[in-house]
């Protein structure tokens, strides 16, 4: 339970951080940056999960 807390505790300080210092320049670009990281990563997972989905489908019509 401590330790629990500990990290609760510890996530909070980092977002306090990140929300008092996003306006600074350094940590404004930076969290653009990780927006577009994840934003690329999203648009990778989609085209991958779409081509499983289709290789499904067609495996699944040849079985038929």
């Amino acid at each position: 339970m401590k330790t629990t807390l500990t990290i609760l505790l510890t996530g909070a300080a980092v977002a306090g951080l990140i929300y008092y210092f996003r306006d600074k320049e350094p940590v404004a670009s930076a969290l653009k940056r990780s927006g577009d990281a994840l934003a690329n990563a999203s648009d990778r997972a989609k085209e991958q999960w779409q081509k499983v989905t289709k290789q499904g489908s067609q495996a699944a019509s040849e079985l038929a």
